[in-house]
């Protein structure tokens, strides 16, 4: 079930840029939403009101018209979409039968030449219309193949684009790469095409990953089955396993425990022999389904043990070793165990040693935090915890992260036994802001 739209962040960037214009009427006060909608009318083969921008500047349209989008650029002389906010948060309006509109969008950095504006085409996917994703800017031509390892590296920078500017700014370049890659893929065979398919799973589990942070939870499903179909036909039994583990997280969201705990176990028991690594993250959403379905806690803590043990015995060069990125995630998911299993003072300090360490991208600094301020909540630091979440707020609306706003109001209602405080009355503010 999607997010209402009026659930969605607010448009901050748009807000900021409007009231860092001088109104034109020279009375040294801010630019209103009325005065802006003057001022981009008159560039505008119809006019605009007050009321529209409003609406922009809560969240309601992310991805105003083209025609729209280039008045109020001009009208707040801003340099880019990006700059306002704005950003494909859901699939395109069609201008007409079998036109949908494409966006203005960056290329990738480094993309170069291969990045050109192209329609979206359904049969690239395999998929009937009525269920193709949304249009997206395309890598390359129809003629051209390109190369697995390439398209691996542009999917990274799209991971560190999501992390410094969120989901939002992510997604339709990841849709560009998936639509590059399943077309490349139609026209070559053997390896070369089990690459590319590989590559193609794993675009499609993160832009599930990126639906989830957006709170599209319909697309997600969409995206994570596409993932392993293509690792399937791919014959990569390690992806498979890995998007497994994927879909189990994806319960946790929802809440249904006991589709956390299988979708762990088909992964763990499954017809292939995973790597370590994944191994002690199923092993840990296992330890997470346990908490949820009432287990002890000590029952959670063994397998919170089984998992250390396996990034332990890890090549201590490698990224999944010890001190590397993967224990980090890690040490993340073990504190969700422990908050499950009521065991929340011991989950607090932990998500406080990995946050404290660094490393974590802007984003999932803001959505652990979240998460650390559910577990002060309940281990009965109000103010603490407060003061966290206020800050994750912050951090999610400017990351357009629904997963982290959805923690922070979890937050929010543990702290209601302290409704009087000071802490936890700004955080209900800041969260009725929001909405």
């Amino acid at each position: 079930m999607s997010v209402r739209w009026s659930d969605r962040p607010p448009n901050d960037q748009l807000r900021r840029a409007r009231l860092a214009m001088l109104s034109p009427s020279g009375s040294g006060r801010p630019m209103s939403r009325r005065e802006l909608a003057e001022l981009a009318s008159a560039l505008l083969p119809n006019p605009i009101d007050e009321k529209y921008i409003g609406k922009l500047e809560r969240g309601v349209c992310r991805w105003p018209s083209k025609a729209h989008r280039r008045a109020i650029r001009q009208a707040l002389d801003a340099r880019n979409d990006h700059d306002l906010g704005f950003f494909v948060s859901r699939p395109l309006r069609s201008d007409g039968p079998g036109q949908p509109e494409v966006g203005e969008r960056a290329p990738i950095p480094g993309a170069g030449s291969l990045v050109e504006l192209a329609r979206f085409a359904p049969s690239a996917w395999g998929v009937g219309a009525e269920n193709a994703p949304p249009p997206a800017v395309a890598y390359g031509t129809r003629r051209e193949v390109l190369d697995a390892d390439d398209l691996r590296g542009r999917l990274d920078q799209c991971k560190i684009m999501d992390g410094s500017a969120g989901p939002g700014a992510a997604l339709p370049d990841v849709l560009a790469l998936l639509t590059a890659t399943a077309e490349c893929a139609k026209r070559v065979r053997d390896d070369r095409r089990a690459r590319l398919l590989s590559v193609a799973a794993e675009g499609a589990e993160f832009a599930g990953w990126l639906c989830r942070d957006l709170g599209e939870l319909a697309s997600a499903v969409y995206w994570y089955d596409r993932a392993m179909d293509w690792a399937q036909e791919a014959q990569n039994l390690t992806l498979q396993g890995y998007v497994l583990v994927k879909k189990s997280q994806m319960a946790f969201d929802a809440r249904d425990a006991g589709r956390v705990r299988a979708l762990a176990d088909a992964a763990l028991f499954g017809p292939w022999n995973i790597p370590d690594w994944l191994r002690a993250e199923a092993i840990l959403q296992r330890a997470l389904g346990l908490a949820m379905t009432g287990e002890g806690a000590g029952e959670v803590e063994r397998e919170v043990a089984r998992a250390e043990a396996l990034l332990a015995r890890a090549d201590p060069a490698s990224e999944c070793g010890p001190g590397g990125p993967w224990e980090r995630t890690l040490r993340l998911r073990a504190a969700a165990c422990l908050t499950e299993a009521g065991r929340p003072r011991r989950a607090a300090d932990l998500f406080d040693e990995v946050i404290s360490a660094g490393g974590l991208s802007r984003r999932d600094e803001g959505f652990f935090q979240a998460r650390r301020s559910t577990a002060l909540a309940l281990a009965g630091e109000p103010d603490e915890a407060a003061s966290m979440a206020l800050h994750a707020v912050m951090v999610g609306r400017a990351t357009s992260s629904s997963r982290t706003l959805k923690v922070v109001s979890e937050t929010a209602a543990v702290l209601d036994r302290w409704r009087d405080r000071s802490g936890p009355r700004a955080l209900r503010d800041a969260l009725a802001a929001t909405g």
